[in-house]
């Protein structure tokens, strides 16, 4: 059996294998008795059959984080057009404007909450949490049933607090951050 022959053969066993998610169906298990891919002397061609899947592995990764790159620039471009919007319409006095095409408004996003020192969080707004065995956190479900895993910061309630009263949180800073809407 000459090499293109056989490279033929277990291209189209790395073909089924890709297309079934790597699953070894009865019907790739024929094909593999068939052309001897489970013996020994299949073994170097399989090796082979693993570094083309690692080496188009390691393409995959390399576009993936390529792209990845690529949409963080073109998003953090749409902020800075979208800041100089904002800059535009300020400087024009204008909350909307509008020229056949698009119509844009400036507008002001809600309350966000910037945790800036979380030292200085007071502790109402700390939720606790407990990594347990689950034997024991079941044991203990009965004296405490809201049991949790770890300390996070309530910002749903610091923020609620500062919408409705107007009360600041220690270690906290308000933001809006203002918007355009085109429609």
């Amino acid at each position: 059996m000459n090499y293109m022959m056989l490279s033929a053969e277990y291209a189209r066993l790395f073909d089924e294998l890709e297309a079934s998610s790597g699953v070894l169906t009865p019907e790739i298990e024929a094909y593999m008795d068939s052309i001897g891919a489970r013996t020994i002397g299949a073994l170097f061609s399989l090796q082979d059959l693993r570094e083309e899947a690692a080496m188009a592995i390691t393409a995959i990764k390399d576009k993936i984080s390529a792209w990845s790159d690529k949409i963080d620039r073109l998003t953090k471009t749409g902020e800075r057009l979208k800041d100089i919007q904002i800059n535009l319409m300020d400087a024009a006095g204008q909350k909307t404007m509008t020229n056949g095409v698009y119509k844009i408004t400036r507008t002001v996003n809600p309350i966000k909450v910037v945790i800036e020192d979380d030292t200085l969080i007071p502790v109402r707004y700390l939720i606790g949490e407990v990594k347990l065995p689950l034997s024991e956190v079941q044991a203990l479900k009965q004296y405490f049933p809201d049991i949790v895993e770890k300390i996070s910061i309530d910002k749903k309630q610091i923020s609620d607090l500062y919408k409705t009263g107007g009360v600041e949180v220690p270690g906290c800073t308000y933001v809006r951050d203002a918007n355009v809407k085109v429609s």
